[in-house]
């Protein structure tokens, strides 16, 4: 951080806190903040021929100018080199700007656009520095500027100073020009939609395995399935038949027990109506 005194054109000094990181410093004036860059940087030689600036200030807008270093100008001053941009003679209680005994009246120092040497140059710099830096707030003028060192005489004279314009403009917002770079950003997943699932019913189809006795008959399996409901069905009447008997001969089966019953049945009755009609045969003879 360094601190630094500059003046308006009108003299006005003002006080001032530059923080320089690089080519761009924080100007706070008066409690103002403002972001400066160095536009660019010129040596001033001492001999008073003039040297313009590669950069044109734009008009109407604030720049700062600032001046350091020092020069020899042939004074018998002790501490040499013995002038600045304002000042010379610095062992001095007050160091002078003003050179007289050598013809007109001369204000020592560095001037911005001034090229006539006279009594008053512009601009002012301020109070003197001893570190010999000083800032100049400068209105563009849509032009470069044009820097000289004024001096009563000039055949002594060898070194040069340090001017640097810093801009103090905000610097114009570049447009982008919209560029598609593809990028690995995932995909946000689809969201799925829940399908109904058929809900299987088992279903018990028996498996008719036959019996290990033969005979034709069959055991279902244990495989399960649901219970078939059961059909009330009629039960068949049992009609007897004859079946040859085995020994063959042509001859018929031997009558069951209830087949007997029914022949001496049938039997008794013939009896009887027999001797019934005998009866009355011999009661009518």
């Amino acid at each position: 951080m360094r601190r630094m005194t500059f003046v308006l054109a009108n003299r006005r000094v003002w006080s001032a806190v530059i923080a320089i990181i690089g080519r761009v410093v924080s100007l706070t004036v008066d409690g103002s903040t403002a972001q400066a860059s160095l536009l660019e940087t010129i040596a001033v030689p001492s001999d008073g021929s003039s040297v313009v600036s590669a950069t044109s200030l734009a008009s109407g807008i604030t720049y700062w100018i600032r001046a350091s270093g020092a020069i020899f100008i042939g004074t018998v001053c002790p501490t040499q080199p013995d002038a600045d941009a304002e000042y010379y003679c610095f062992d001095q209680i007050t160091p002078t700007d003003v050179c007289a005994g050598f013809g007109p009246t001369v204000d020592n120092g560095l001037g911005i656009n001034d090229s006539t040497i006279d009594s008053t140059t512009f601009p002012y710099w301020g109070a003197y520095n001893p570190a010999h830096v000083y800032t100049s707030v400068f209105v563009g003028l849509g032009a470069p500027i044009s820097l000289n060192y004024h001096d009563c005489v000039y055949f002594d004279n060898y070194g040069s100073l340090t001017v640097e314009i810093w801009s103090t403009a905000p610097p114009p917002t570049p447009t982008e020009t919209p560029t598609w770079t593809p990028t690995n950003s995932p995909m946000v997943a689809p969201t799925a939609t829940p399908t109904a699932t058929p809900t299987r019913t088992p279903t018990r189809t028996p498996t008719w395995t036959p019996l290990s006795g033969g005979g034709g008959g069959t055991t279902p399996t244990n495989s399960p399935m649901v219970a078939p409901t059961a059909t009330p069905t009629a039960t068949p009447t049992r009609t007897p038949t004859r079946t040859p008997l085995s020994s063959g001969g042509g001859g018929t089966s031997i009558p069951t027990l209830s087949e007997w019953g029914l022949i001496v049945f049938a039997l008794g009755l013939l009896g009887a109506g027999t001797a019934v009609i005998l009866r009355r045969r011999v009661a009518i003879e």
